[in-house]
């Protein structure tokens, strides 16, 4: 199923090649680990260098956007699962601040360590909510999501399609809204990368398109495969 998308240079990186590369790089980010932030305060500012990338363990980040007049706009929401802060062009494109208390586990935006995001997780097992089987697929998907633009792609998508109400007919709709514009920053790709990546779901009918920015899902066990593994 993966063919669909990839060219010579985007295949999928294994999970033990891509720690055996961040281990001959060295270049592993002294900053990974765990953060808590307060609701409100910013954690990434446009403009700014993109040093650093933010899995939400827990809370709600919102991505926010400013135009040539100045005026910021809140353009999307990123809540846990999800990861904030690809760029395309090595500097943040979009304002993060955290809509609720959150907190995330920060990692390069080049590389990220399975251990160092395995010994984060782990840290964290005293929460009911986590296990150590769970901390092992967070550590694995934040990897994934580091390595492989046409999975950060499936990843957003499901992560939206899951907080979209579903239709009156049941139908799964998803709105991209004012997102749609800023989709290839938002996933850290490029527009033909994205462009074919969609065109690949929706040749697989995992999706389909409509009219006026929006997509039905059509197979949800399908993308969550393509996305999660």
């Amino acid at each position: 199923m993966r063919g669909f998308w990839a060219s010579g240079n985007q295949q999928t990186m294994d999970v033990n090649d891509l720690w055996r590369s961040v281990g001959a790089s060295d270049h592993r980010n002294k900053a990974e680990g765990a953060r808590y932030i307060r609701q409100g305060e910013y954690i990434a500012h446009s403009g700014a260098p993109a040093l650093s990338r933010f899995y939400i363990v827990a809370g709600v980040l919102g991505i926010e956007h400013q135009d040539a007049l100045g005026r910021v706009a809140l353009i999307d929401t990123l809540e846990r699962g999800d990861v904030a802060g690809f760029s395309t062009v090595g500097k943040v494109q979009f304002s993060i601040r955290a809509v609720t208390a959150s907190r995330v586990f920060v990692c390069s935006a080049k590389t990220v360590s399975l251990g160092s995001a395995r010994r984060t997780l782990d840290g964290m097992l005293a929460d009911n909510d986590v296990t150590a089987s769970v901390a092992d697929r967070l550590a694995v998907a934040v990897l994934r999501r580091n390595a492989d633009p046409a999975i950060r792609v499936a990843s957003y998508l499901i992560a939206r399609f899951n907080r979209s109400s579903p239709q009156a007919n049941c139908r799964e709709i998803l709105n991209l809204g004012e997102a749609l514009h800023h989709l290839p920053d938002l996933v850290g790709t490029t527009d033909d990368v994205l462009l074919r990546t969609l065109r690949g779901l929706d040749r697989e009918q995992i999706i389909a398109f409509m009219s006026a920015g929006r997509l039905q899902l059509l197979n949800r066990e399908k993308l969550e495969r393509f996305a999660f593994g």
